[in-house]
This record gives structure tokens, sequence and C-alpha cells, in this order.
């Protein structure tokens, strides 16, 4: 059934109307809508005035999978209002790590922060989680169908020798994770864009594009042992079902360049929002 533009009504209405299914049905599902528990489908669209609704529109219905009222589980925000203008000790919240010449980790203004890398120089400028020193465990287990936003940002679409990774991944590291190491992540090899997945022997990736210009939204939701969704600006990247990612995840932010070009690279994060299920 296509979904036309719902009505909001109040609950009285819902439970005695009778003659008409197809508009119950999309009045049911706004209501579901509101309250969180209208599961995600990629055909999800918002109007254009931007209510949360299922109606037919210009824009997918944007963050459906955070705005869902979950009963339990943890969720994380992470901003960088907090941390010091060079990044030395990064409020004992994050780790932040730069290798060889010309990364450079900053404060970018109240909400921000900038990796930088020089493309004369190899080099890389990272951000990863920092985990628990004495509390509980603050990995992302697979089985508890994590999801994670992360604000981010380019000048440009990226270049040859500039590489990103966004995502999760069992061991953050100062080098790309590679096909055989397990992770769940955007990826920029140089020259294309990719969500891609790996279980830790073989990896699989969505199909290529191009990213906006500026701010870009990506979104990752795993869904337990059986897919990984992708999505950039609200668009599917990829949905995922094979080599999928298990155990527990760190999130990571990683900007590296293998030399051999002129100028500076700037990757700069907005807030990061992450959620996992209780077990």
């Amino acid at each position: 059934m296509a979904w036309t533009t719902p009505v909001k009504r109040a609950i009285g209405y819902l439970i005695t109307k009778a003659n008409d299914v197809d508009v119950w049905l999309d009045d049911l599902a706004y209501l579901k809508g509101q309250t969180g528990t209208v599961d995600y489908e990629s055909s999800l669209e918002s109007d254009t005035d931007d209510i949360d609704s299922l109606g037919a529109g210009a824009r997918r219905w944007r963050n459906v999978f955070l705005l869902r009222l979950f009963t339990g589980g943890r969720r994380v925000i992470q901003t960088w209002d907090n941390v010091d203008a060079d990044m030395t000790t990064t409020s004992q919240q994050v780790s932040a790590a730069v290798t060889g010449a010309g990364g450079v980790i900053a404060s970018d203004g109240t909400g921000q922060v900038r990796l930088t890398v020089d493309r004369a120089q190899v080099g890389t400028a990272r951000i990863d989680q920092l985990v628990e020193s004495t509390g509980l465990n603050n990995a992302w287990t697979v089985t508890q169908n994590p999801s994670a936003e992360f604000l981010f940002g380019l000048g440009t679409g990226g270049v040859a020798e500039e590489r990103v990774f966004i995502g999760f991944r069992a061991s953050p590291a100062g080098a790309i994770p590679a096909d055989t190491e397990i992770q769940a992540g955007l990826h920029f090899d140089g020259t294309n864009w990719f969500a891609k997945v790996s279980g830790g022997a073989a990896a699989t990736n969505g199909a290529n594009f191009t990213p906006d210009v500026g701010w870009n939204v990506l979104q990752i939701i795993i869904r337990s042992a059986t897919q990984v969704d992708f999505f950039v600006n609200g668009v599917a990247r990829g949905s995922l079902t094979t080599n999928l990612p298990t155990g527990a995840l760190e999130w990571e932010l990683l900007h590296t360049s293998v030399g051999g070009g002129v100028g500076l690279r700037h990757l700069t994060e907005g807030q990061i929002t992450l959620h996992e299920e209780t077990a």
C-alpha cells in the first residue's frame, strides 16, 4: 500500500475509526512513528515540511533509528565543546593521536573537531573511543544491535593522497582497517567512497558514491548477525548481509595521507550519537 499523508487524530478516533481501513492504517503508522515503535524500512520518507510522519515527500525520514523510544539500552552523545584547543588531553573522554608528519587534531569551534593531514607527507590524525578504566565495559556489542550517527564534513569529496575511515572496528589503530579486520564503517580509498563490513576473514563493500561537499550525516545500523545498513544523508549506501562483524566494537575517526600531493586536507567531525539495545 502506498502511504498517504497522515492526519493527526486523537487516540479515541483511532480506536473507534472502522470505516476507512487505509486512513486508519496511515494514522496508526503515524502514531507508531511518534512513539518510536515503527520498525525501520528503507522506503520511509518525510514530507517537505519535515514533520515526523510517513507521508510522501522529498526527504527520507532521517534519524528513524535514533528517534525510536527504546526500552532501556545505552546511549552516548559525543561532543567536542569541552576538549582542549590542541586536543592534547581530550577531556579523558576520547583517545587522540597523530603519527608521521603533518597530522594535526584541533578544536574547530563549538561542537566541532578537525583532523588535518598534509598531502605532501605520510601522516595520520585519529580519534577513537577511550576504553573504560574501572567501570562497565563501554564497547558496542554486535548482538545488542548498536547504531551510530556521525556528522562529518570535507571541503571536497576527497583527493588521491587521502584515506578516511569512519565507523566501528574491533581494534582502533593508526592504519585504515584491512579487509581481514572486523569492522563496519565508511571508507575513502583515494578514489571512491563506500561502506564496508568484515567479520575478520573477508570484506563486503557497498556501491561507490560521492558524498556532499560540506556536511554529511553517516548512519550505521548493525542488526545483530544478520545485516548492517548504511545511510549517508538519508540515502541508502549499503544493506550488507555477508562477512558481518561480530563481538565487541569501538568507534573511530581516522584521516590519513599517503604523501605525494600538495596542500592540507581537513576532516571535520561534529556530534557523534551511539546507541545499543539491552542484552
